[in-house]
């Protein structure tokens, strides 16, 4: 998420900490709002602080000179948790990413950080990643129509798009239609092609639905499979 006014903040807070008060009572879910340059995050991460971290690593390295450079940035994760900034304008502390190479500048807690989760949740930071969004922001692009970004120019920048859609009522359904087939019938072949896999690799690897990868099914569904299921079929079967 990018970010939020303080009334959607503090809704967005409160709505977490009620839906799944168990899962972070027993540390099971972490929630952070994350923003990016782009969206703000420039405000937190300006030329002059990230100069700031660059002299906390050295510095680091210098103290602890047997500790790998993962380690080093785990340090850091670990006084930037301690030390947060407060977002111009708003009451909100941040959580300034040290890395330098990650897709987001800063986290906000949505839920509290515990001292005996904290190794764990330093982990968690460590490989976060907005490529996933990204990439099914993609995919619903590419394959709806509806929700293709229009080519514009000078001379139509307010013509309306043909395949705009004016009735968000479709736009649902077919968002709900493209969820299902993603999770149950799309496999992860083509992840494994691009990481430059052999044939002989991808041999020993199991192609499998996000559906799969969670343990909701035992295989990939096809789009017949989808459209011809009865549930009063499966229960006569029975």
């Amino acid at each position: 998420m990018n970010y939020l006014p303080t009334s959607l903040y503090k809704g967005l807070h409160f709505s977490i900490g009620a839906i799944f008060n168990d899962w972070v009572n027993n540390n099971k879910l972490s929630a952070f709002q994350v923003i990016t340059e782009r969206s703000g995050g420039n405000k937190l991460l300006d030329t002059q602080n990230g100069e700031q971290l660059k002299q906390r690593f050295n510095i680091l390295k210098e103290e602890n000179p047997d500790s790998s450079q993962a380690g080093i940035m785990r340090l850091l994760w670990q006084e930037q948790i301690s030390s947060r900034v407060t977002m111009p304008g708003t009451r909100s502390e941040w959580i300034v990413s040290p890395n330098p190479r990650s897709r987001f500048d800063a986290l906000l807690p949505l839920t509290p950080i515990s001292d005996e989760y904290l190794e764990s949740l330093i982990s968690t930071m460590e490989i976060a990643s907005l490529n996933g969004v990204d990439n099914w922001f993609q995919i619903l692009r590419r394959h709806i129509n509806m929700l293709e970004r229009p080519v514009t120019s000078g001379t139509n920048s307010k013509r309306w798009n043909a395949y705009a859609g004016y009735n968000p009522e479709w736009m649902t359904k077919l968002l709900e239609i493209k969820r299902v087939y993603f999770n149950y019938c799309m496999a992860n072949k083509k992840s494994f092609v691009s990481s430059e896999h052999n044939d002989s690799e991808l041999g020993t690897k199991k192609i499998t639905s996000a559906a799969e990868r969670l343990g909701l099914v035992d295989k990939t569904y096809s789009a017949q499979d989808i459209l011809s299921f009865s549930l009063f079929k499966n229960i006569l079967s029975l």
